[in-house]
């Protein structure tokens, strides 16, 4: 994040669309969604058009997710609900909606996810929470549903990944040289059902990130910044990846939630060792160490 003052007028300077701004992305939004909407009449332009597309997607990271269709605050929700209804296990779990069934689907869920690591096993269970939640205009658990589905969904994405890295793996003799399979490597990540789940993932945490905004609660924010960040890694989005944590890390530092902060300072010297920044790595490495002494005073 470019420095924008002191964080605690955060709320003031910062308008609804405040995460494109401050991530640079509202123009690259916008040309992605003229790109989306008009596909070039000229076949000839069609590989232009394409690596134009891919180009902007690239630079614009996780943000343009939606593939610039949302061109206001309303879509990005619109889009998310849209597509994690659309992935329902079928057939979906059919409940009354109340709020016990609600929280007795969230602890069914969560015992699978947290408990016994059985992420494909919650899905159906967050999904129908995530209904019931709507059906009872529920905030507090809409976003407890959602933050089930992200980590799930992400859990699943990089097993799904990975199982494509070693297969890859196995035929590093058959791709040759290291640039064909730096891109087969890529594609592994980037294609195919650990995409669509990362989709999935990234859907469930930004509809939770507008929900935190809606609320103008900034730690809820950081927290899914953090999450976020997480994919980003994955994907091979290093820098996007550290700009995120280290706005996650002012708002939970300011806020005096120093265990917080120091998990996204130990992300952040794990992003500057990958990224050979040692000067940026010395930084985080001290700043790591101080809210680790902080956090161990709080406790005390």
């Amino acid at each position: 994040m470019e420095e924008r003052g002191t964080l605690h007028r955060i709320e003031d300077d910062l308008s609804e669309t405040w995460v494109e701004d401050w991530a640079g992305a509202g123009e690259l939004l916008a040309r992605l969604a003229e790109l989306t909407a008009d596909d070039p009449e000229d076949p000839a332009r069609a590989p232009a058009y394409r690596a134009e597309r891919e180009r902007l997607l690239r630079e614009a990271g996780e943000l343009a997710w939606l593939g610039g269709s949302a061109r206001a605050r309303s879509a990005v929700v619109e889009a998310s609900r849209e597509a994690l209804l659309a992935a329902q296990p079928a057939p979906p779990l059919t409940t009354d909606a109340t709020f016990e069934v609600a929280s007795e689907l969230l602890g069914v869920a969560n015992d699978l996810r947290r408990k016994h690591e059985r992420y494909a096993d919650s899905l159906p269970y967050y999904h129908a929470a995530l209904v019931v939640s709507l059906q009872l205009r529920d905030p507090s658990g809409l976003s407890a549903a959602l933050v089930g589905l992200g980590g799930s969904y992400n859990r699943l994405a990089g097993q799904a990944a990975r199982a494509g890295l070693l297969e890859l793996d196995s035929r590093r003799d058959e791709l040759g040289d290291h640039s064909q399979l730096r891109r087969a490597t890529a594609a592994a990540i980037s294609t195919g059902r650990a995409w669509e789940l990362t989709e999935l993932a990234l859907a469930s945490r930004v509809w939770v990130l507008e929900e935190a905004k809606a609320r103008g609660d900034l730690v809820a924010q950081a927290n899914q910044i953090s999450n976020l960040a997480e994919t980003e890694e994955r994907l091979g989005n290093l820098e996007t990846a550290a700009r995120y944590q280290r706005w996650a890390e002012r708002v939970h530092s300011e806020a005096g939630d120093f265990e917080a902060a120091a998990i996204d300072a130990r992300e952040l010297v794990g992003y500057a060792k990958h990224l050979g920044d040692d000067e940026d790595l010395a930084r985080w490495e001290r700043r790591r160490g101080e809210l680790g002494a902080m956090a161990e005073a709080a406790r005390d």
